[in-house]
């Protein structure tokens, strides 16, 4: 969409979503036949580590080695160590070295962990890392009780015989609530319970 991105002499403009990029046509999507054919719940498509020569249309097979680990996630767990043994300029150096590598600015460290924890929401989305995060955190009911909003893109068609798109951010597409402490543990298998009387189950209640 061409919205500035980065500061300074490195400002650039980045495109979130390209006008006239293809759907994937029904069907292309699941081994099944037709499954959610007409788009996502939410109407976002993820495109992180993509390949960007994949051809929708086509029949060749493409493949992208999956990331388990990579540099800035390193960063960003020093971080969070750092920032747990109170040594904050430390934790700030390391989350601005993610920062400045996406052209961003640094970061100010006036809420040192409320910066880190957005940083790490945004730089590892779609890894895998959400869920545990906000465990460790002890965050799920505050942010797994939001309601989890779409976008709705709409095509219409002006006098001249011209297209315009429109788009709604505001549609809530699912509703959730986490209510519950006893979801912050993972249960105990039954086996281990079984080695010793010392071993208490997860609270359940």
């Amino acid at each position: 969409d061409g919205d500035e991105w980065g500061y300074g002499k490195d400002k650039r403009e980045v495109e979130v979503y390209y006008g006239g990029d293809e759907t994937i046509p029904a069907g292309k999507d699941s081994n099944w036949g037709e499954y959610w054919w007409n788009a996502s719940n939410t109407g976002y498509s993820m495109r992180k580590f993509l390949d960007p020569s994949y051809d929708a249309t086509g029949t060749t097979m493409h493949t992208t080695p999956w990331f388990f680990i990579r540099l800035s996630e390193i960063y960003l767990n020093y971080a969070e160590c750092q920032i747990e043994l109170g040594n904050n300029s430390e934790a700030l150096e390391y989350i601005n070295k993610v920062r400045t590598r996406a052209l961003l600015p640094p970061a100010t460290g006036e809420d040192i962990r409320a910066e880190y924890e957005y940083e790490r929401q945004i730089e590892l989305v779609f890894e895998g890392q959400r869920w545990f995060d906000l465990r460790r955190w002890k965050k799920m009911y505050e942010e797994y009780s939001k309601p989890i909003y779409g976008v709705t893109i709409g095509k219409f068609k002006n006098e001249d015989g011209t297209y315009r798109k429109e788009y709604w951010t505001d549609n809530i597409v699912s509703t959730r609530v986490f209510n519950n402490d006893k979801l912050y543990w993972v249960p105990v298998p039954r086996w281990e319970l079984n080695k010793s009387k010392l071993i208490d189950a997860a609270p359940y209640e």
